[in-house]
């Protein structure tokens, strides 16, 4: 194990972004990839050179609605599911409009309690 701290910082951009032109951040807000490990607030990085294959999770947009999913294709049928069974798998055939993004290739998840659940100093 490496201790990074004081007397050695550490540039983040280096461990989670090695292709800066290819990606970009996006922050969740939806709740539906909780089951995957992404929750609201959290940070993907996303690498839009990375060709999608199934079971990979992407940023996309259709039907004027932007999603983070898991992607899984089967012949021109494409199935975004969130992994979470109260959120329904999206179905889009070959005459749905799809645009991927990029698929995510890091998460930054944050465990710091959220402000309302602080408690005040004394």
């Amino acid at each position: 194990m490496q201790m990074y701290g004081k007397d050695k910082k550490v540039n983040l951009h280096d461990f989670l972004i090695d292709k800066p032109d290819d990606q970009f951040c996006f922050r969740v807000e939806a709740k539906c990839m909780q089951a995957s490990g992404i929750h609201p607030g959290d940070i993907l990085i996303v690498d839009s050179s990375v060709t999608p294959q199934n079971g990979t999770i992407v940023i996309c947009s259709y039907e004027n609605t932007i999603a983070v999913r898991r992607y899984f294709k089967d012949g021109n049928i494409i199935k975004l599911m969130s992994g979470d069974d109260d959120f329904k798998p999206i179905n889009l055939s070959g005459d749905d409009f799809i645009e991927i993004w990029g698929v995510v290739v890091n998460v930054i998840h944050s465990l710091k309690p959220e402000k309302d659940n602080q408690s005040s100093k004394e």
